[in-house]
C-alpha cells in the first residue's frame, strides 16, 4: 500500500507541475488572410515544432473565416496578431493604430491569370474579371494599371468565387485574381492553357503576407510582441529548409483536403515569393514602404502627416545593441556611403545596362537594409581610374577586393566574406590540365597585377602575364599566342558565355586548394567604418552568401540533344570520308576534342547533356 501510495502522490505531483508548466504560457492569437496551406508554413511550423512554446506562447492559429476584417479582429482584440496584406498601410494611414512587425514575401503573390487571347495589361480593357471586389482589385493592381494609364473601370468586375472551373468554363470571365503558388499548378495539372499577369514583371509590387499587431499590444507587452515575431521568423526558417516535413503536417493535421503534391508545389512558389536567400526573412523593406506610401496618399486622397517609422517595429533596435556608443553615432551621422565599383568584375561586382548589379549588389543590399544605410555606387572605366578615386579619397568603400592586399592605397580589408578559386579558358584543341606542372613554360594571360601575384605565390613556375583588356586576352588565345587565360570561377562562365561556346571551354583549374579570399576594402581613416563592417559580415549567415553566390552561376547546360551540332558534325565526317577514299574507321583515326564540366569531369559533345554551342 505504501509503494501504491508513494506512486499516486509522484504521479499526481507530475500532472499538477505539468499542467502548472502549460498555465504560464501566455496565450495569444493570429489571424491569418487565408485557409490553411504552405502560406502560413512558418506560424504552423512556429507552432508545432516548439518555437512559440519555447518563447512562452501558446499560440492559437486562426484560420480565416468569410466578412472578417482582420484589422478589426486585431483592434478590437479578439486576436492578439494579424497577417494581411498592403491594406494596412492605408489603414495605418486613415488613423487605424497598427504597427507593422515582419514582412514576408518580396514579391507580388496576386496575380490575373488570363485567357490565352490576353497577353498584356491593354488586352484587358473591356473584359471581365472575377475579382474580390473593385476596392481590393485596385489595391493590388492599381500601381501596374497606371503605368499603362488605365483605369479600373475600363474592366467588368464578377464576383471571386475562389473555382478555378468558373474561370475554365465560363466564356463570360477573361481574367481572375490568383495567388502565384497554387492556382497556376491546378490549372496545369487539368491541362488548362493561360496567361499570367505579374505586377513584378512590370516593376510593381504590393505585399501579401504582412505581420501586424495593435499599438495596445505592441506598449503593454512588447517582450511578448518581439518574441512572438521571433519565433515566427524562426518557424519560417525551418519550414522552408523542412518542407517536405512541413507539408506532411500541414496535409495530416492542418489542411486534409489539399493533396501533398499541391502542397509541395505550393512549398516551392512561396519559397520564390520569400526569397529567403536573398533576403532576411521578415525583413521589412523601408525605401519601398515609403514608396508605397506616396502612391497611397496621391490614390487615396490620404492627407496624413505619419511617416513609416512611426509604423515599422523595427529590428534595428536589436541589430545595432552589437555595436558600441561610437559605432551607433557614426551610423547616425552618415546615412550614405559612396562604393567604389570594378569596371570589368561582373558578375562579383559591377553594371549591366547602366544598373549596379552582382553578387556584392546583392550583400550590399542585405547590409542597407539591416543598418537603414544607403550605398551609392561609383563606376570606373578603367582599373586605374578607380585607382585614382581611391588615392583620392572619393570612396568610403572598394566593393571587393583580395583579402590582406596591400596593393591598394588608402585600403584596408575586412575578414573574409567569398572564396573563389581560378578557371583556365581555352581553346578546344587543348586537353584538359589536371597537373598544374603541366603548365610550365606555356603563357598564361590574367587581366589583373593582383591576380598574377597571388597565383605566382603559389605556382612560382607558371609564366603568367598580365594584359587588363579583356578583348586582347581573348584574341591572343584564339590566335595561339598564349596557352590560356585565367580568371576567377564565376567570372570565367561569362566570359565563355560572352565570347561563344563553340570557341572557348574550361581547361582546368587552379588555386582550389588555396581559394582567392575576397573581402569589402575601406578607407584606413574610417576605423568605425571597418569595424562596423566587420560585425555586419559576421552577422550574415555563410549559407546565405552562398546562396547569393550561386544564383549568380550560368547554367552551361541544357536537356535534349541538339541536332544542329549532329548534323554538322556528321556533315563534316562525310566530307572526310568523301575525300578520303582509304579512310577507315578506327578509335584513333579520328578525335573529337572532349568537353569538361566545371570539376574537370569530360563528357561526349552527342548525348542527353550538351555544351551550349
Amino acid at each position: 500500500m505504501k509503494i501504491f501510495f508513494i506512486l499516486f502522490v509522484l504521479l499526481s505531483h507530475l500532472l499538477f507541475a505539468e499542467g502548472r508548466g502549460e498555465q504560464s504560457l501566455e496565450k495569444v492569437s493570429v489571424q491569418l488572410h487565408w485557409r490553411y496551406q504552405f502560406e502560413f508554413a512558418g506560424f504552423i511550423a512556429a507552432k508545432e515544432k516548439g518555437f512559440y512554446k519555447d518563447a512562452g506562447l501558446d499560440v492559437d492559429l486562426k484560420e480565416y473565416k468569410f466578412g472578417i476584417n482582420i484589422v478589426d479582429e486585431v483592434l478590437s482584440q479578439r486576436s492578439t496578431y494579424g497577417v494581411y496584406n498592403s491594406n494596412i498601410l492605408i489603414e495605418y494611414l486613415q488613423n487605424r493604430k497598427i504597427n507593422l512587425l515582419a514582412s514576408y514575401f518580396k514579391r507580388s503573390a496576386l496575380v490575373l491569370i488570363t485567357k490565352l487571347t490576353i497577353k498584356s495589361p491593354q488586352d484587358l480593357v473591356g473584359k471581365t474579371i472575377m475579382a474580390t471586389g473593385q476596392e481590393d482589385f485596385d489595391l493590388n493592381f492599381r500601381p501596374l494599371f497606371d503605368v499603362y494609364k488605365i483605369k479600373s473601370d475600363s474592366f467588368n468586375f464578377v464576383k471571386h468565387t475562389y473555382n478555378i472551373e468558373d474561370f475554365i468554363k465560363n466564356k463570360n470571365i477573361d481574367a481572375m485574381t490568383a495567388f502565384v503558388s497554387d492556382q497556376p499548378y491546378k490549372l496545369d495539372k487539368l491541362g488548362v492553357k493561360y496567361n499570367i499577369i505579374s505586377p513584378s514583371d512590370y516593376g510593381t509590387f504590393n505585399l501579401q503576407l504582412e505581420l501586424f499587431t495593435s499599438d495596445e499590444e505592441l506598449h503593454e507587452h512588447k517582450l511578448r510582441t518581439e518574441k512572438f515575431r521571433d519565433a515566427t521568423t524562426k518557424g519560417w526558417e525551418y519550414a522552408l529548409s523542412h518542407q517536405d516535413e512541413m507539408v506532411n503536417i500541414i496535409h495530416q493535421k492542418y489542411a486534409h483536403d489539399i493533396s501533398v503534391d499541391d502542397l509541395k508545389h505550393e512549398a516551392k512558389g512561396i519559397t520564390k515569393l520569400i526569397l529567403p536567400y536573398t533576403y532576411s526573412v521578415g525583413s521589412i523593406d523601408k525605401n519601398f514602404l515609403n514608396r508605397q506610401m506616396e502612391i497611397f496618399k496621391a490614390n487615396y486622397h490620404i492627407k496624413s502627416d505619419k511617416t513609416i517609422d512611426s509604423f515599422i517595429v523595427s529590428r534595428n533596435e536589436d541589430t545595432k545593441s552589437k555595436f558600441t556608443e561610437a559605432e551607433i553615432a557614426y551610423l547616425t551621422q552618415h546615412h550614405q556611403m559612396k562604393i567604389c565599383v570594378h569596371h570589368d568584375q561582373f558578375p562579383y561586382d559591377g553594371y549591366t545596362d547602366h544598373t549596379y548589379m552582382g553578387i556584392m549588389p546583392d550583400i550590399y543590399g542585405i547590409i542597407a537594409k539591416d543598418l537603414d544605410l544607403k550605398f551609392i555606387s561609383i563606376a570606373s572605366k578603367s582599373e586605374e581610374e578607380m585607382m585614382m578615386r581611391i588615392k583620392n579619397y572619393e570612396c568610403d568603400l572598394v566593393s571587393i577586393v583580395p583579402t590582406g592586399s596591400n596593393s591598394l592605397t588608402n585600403i584596408v580589408t575586412t575578414k573574409p566574406l567569398i572564396k573563389s578559386y581560378f578557371t583556365l579558358i581555352g581553346t578546344l584543341d587543348k586537353p584538359f590540365i589536371g597537373d598544374p606542372t603541366i603548365l610550365r613554360d606555356k603563357k598564361l594571360l590574367v587581366p589583373s597585377l593582383m591576380y598574377k601575384k597571388y597565383l605566382l605565390k603559389l605556382y612560382p613556375y607558371l609564366d603568367i602575364n598580365v594584359d587588363p583588356d579583356i578583348n586582347n586576352i581573348v584574341k591572343k588565345v584564339l590566335q595561339g599566342e598564349a596557352y590560356a587565360a585565367v580568371e576567377v570561377d564565376l567570372k570565367a562562365d561569362y566570359l565563355i558565355n560572352k565570347y561563344g561556346y563553340g570557341k572557348f571551354k574550361i581547361n582546368g583549374f587552379l588555386a582550389k586548394e588555396n581559394p582567392l579570399c575576397r573581402s569589402i576594402g575601406v578607407r584606413e581613416d574610417q576605423s568605425l567604418l571597418l569595424s562596423i563592417m566587420q560585425k555586419e559580415i559576421g552577422n550574415i549567415p555563410p549559407q546565405q552568401i552562398e546562396n547569393i553566390v550561386n544564383s549568380w552561376r550560368l547554367t552551361r547546360y541544357k536537356e535534349g540533344t541538339d541536332y544542329g551540332l549532329v548534323l554538322k558534325i556528321l556533315i563534316a565526317l562525310g566530307f572526310i570520308i568523301i575525300m578520303n577514299p582509304f579512310f577507315k574507321t578506327s578509335k584513333s583515326s579520328f578525335l573529337i576534342p572532349p568537353f569538361y564540366d566545371t570539376n574537370g569531369n569530360s563528357f561526349a559533345p552527342l548525348g542527353s547533356k550538351l555544351f551550349i554551342a
